[in-house]
């Protein structure tokens, strides 16, 4: 196991947190700020920011001007490399109240990512063309959207006749996210978000693959019979775990992801398409070899339920129409994909790390629950393994001393290396 460097868990160094109003000279809010808590999801394209401010300065007379203002954020943690740094639109605030013994006015700044905020993120653009969805991805962030941050974009297999079309810029990208068929990945399971690196388009097994090859010291233990300290894998604790989902009964997954027939008709020349897929013809990308998703007990097991299949008609595709087409093989593919997906999830509390981001795959140590009575920790065979973060929280109370936790919503695909029974 990769050891940990030196870190004093829960510490965090805030190098920046200053309110630019447009109205002269950055505003300090340390002091006056308590809570600051950064939310990033690969389900949401952009990053959201909540400032508790406690004001008596006279902050709240600056808001008349709120179109003008960005935050400038910038932390660490003492004894690691990574600095996460955000430069977010100041979209609102909310929830103001006073103090009456202080003359103190307490409220939340809501932030956003600046792309999000401007006035061409939020305007009608009229986009047509006959190209690849991911070239028509980079197209849209580059020249609509005119953003400047790093972007990844996994290839995408066809041509997409996307007609003249009034569209918000975000909107646009998520209806070519839904039309989308990849190249390498079978799921199709495309997702578009922003994190502190930049814009992702990709699949969820895309973000698997390459996760699963950097967890590296990323490995967190789930067990409260550990004394805690600062030094190796004590950093690496997990401080509170939530389990929201348990296993997906089997019967019920298998119902759900066996076989699945998808029926196109096509309005306008009365020509009906259809594609039909089993899971046992796909491979998926898996976050742990070996585990139950991929074992010859469950292939025996959809053997039998072979015959259990759904239909779906899909709205019709009218060759005039702007809606994109769908093709059947990303829905019946998605269909058998996210079960298993989406059979553990689980939330957790951990130390804060910059260098842990969503789309990224950690692993968890968790024992099983005699396991903790032992003098020898027994781990679960099915609920340990490898998860991908699909929500991370970053919570910084900034009251002195400030404390840095992040807040995890991880999934794994399956049962991790041993089986629901």
């Amino acid at each position: 196991m990769a050891q940990v460097k030196r870190v004093e868990p829960g510490s965090v160094e805030i190098r920046k947190l200053v309110l630019n109003t447009g109205l002269g000279a950055p505003i300090p809010l340390i002091g006056i700020a308590t809570q600051l808590d950064i939310y990033e999801s690969i389900f949401q394209p952009y990053i959201i920011a909540d400032i508790i401010i406690v004001d008596g300065i006279g902050l709240l007379s600056k808001f008349p001007q709120i179109d003008e203002m960005t935050v400038d954020i910038e932390f660490s943690v003492i004894g690691l490399d990574e600095t996460v740094s955000y430069t977010l639109a100041v979209l609102d605030r909310a929830g103001e109240k006073s103090e009456n013994q202080d003359k103190l006015v307490v409220y939340k700044m809501v932030c956003v990512s600046q792309e999000i905020d401007k006035r061409e993120a939020h305007k009608l653009i009229r986009y047509s063309g006959k190209e690849n969805i991911s070239d028509a991805v980079i197209n849209v962030l580059k020249t609509y959207i005119g953003t400047s941050k790093d972007y990844v974009c996994e290839p995408t297999n066809g041509i997409q006749n996307i007609r003249p079309r009034s569209r918000k810029p975000f909107q646009l990208i998520d209806e070519l996210r839904r039309a989308a068929l990849s190249i390498d990945n079978e799921s199709h399971s495309y997702v578009f978000y922003e994190d502190k690196y930049g814009y992702k388009f990709v699949t969820i097994e895309k973000l698997i693959d390459d996760g699963v090859k950097k967890i590296g010291d990323k490995i967190y233990t789930y067990d409260s019979a550990v004394n805690v300290d600062v030094e190796g894998t004590n950093w690496r604790n997990i401080l509170y775990r939530d389990v929201m989902v348990v296993g997906k009964a089997v019967k019920q997954l298998l119902l759900d992801a066996a076989k699945q027939k998808v029926r196109n008709l096509n309005v306008t020349t009365a020509v009906q398409e259809t594609y039909e897929k089993t899971e046992k013809e796909l491979s998926f990308k898996q976050l742990d070899k070996g585990g139950f998703t991929t074992t010859s007990e469950r292939q025996a097991l959809l053997e039998e339920i072979v015959t259990m299949e759904r239909a779906i008609v899909t709205s019709g595709i009218d060759t005039d129409s702007e809606d994109l087409y769908i093709p059947p093989e990303k829905i019946a593919n998605l269909l058998i994909y996210f079960p298993n997906l989406i059979s553990n999830v689980s939330r957790i509390l951990v130390y804060g790390d910059p260098a842990v981001t969503v789309g990224n795959v950690i692993k968890c140590d968790i024992p099983e629950m005699d396991g903790l009575t032992n003098t020898k920790t027994k781990l679960s065979s099915s609920m340990s393994g490898n998860y991908l973060i699909t929500s991370l929280r970053h919570m910084i109370d900034l009251t002195a001393p400030p404390t840095y936790t992040q807040s995890l919503e991880i999934i794994k695909t399956g049962f991790g290396e041993g089986k629901p029974f």
